[in-house]
């Protein structure tokens, strides 16, 4: 069995709560308005190698990024990278 703790029936009931109510608190939050919104940023520097970068937001702040913080930086490191 994939995870060994979900065999307990008890468990696997909470942990399905819990995981019921987190989706309900979040879907509220999103009707209410109570979501964050985040600032876009443009890609201004990409190293040669593709490993890190640098994004501006729009009060002008520089924001390091590497391949290691998040999955979709591949996508950025592609598009910095096709327009120069």
């Amino acid at each position: 069995m994939a995870n060994e703790r979900h065999a307990d029936v008890r468990f696997a009931l909470n942990d399905a709560f819990k995981h019921a109510r987190r989706q309900l608190q979040d879907r509220v939050r999103r009707v209410q308005g109570q979501v964050k919104h985040h600032e876009a940023a443009a890609i201004v520097r990409v190293d040669p190698a593709g490993e890190f970068g640098f994004l501006e937001s729009g009060d002008g702040q520089e924001i390091y990024f590497n391949r290691a913080i998040a999955s979709w930086t591949a996508d950025l490191f592609v598009s910095a990278k096709a327009r120069g």
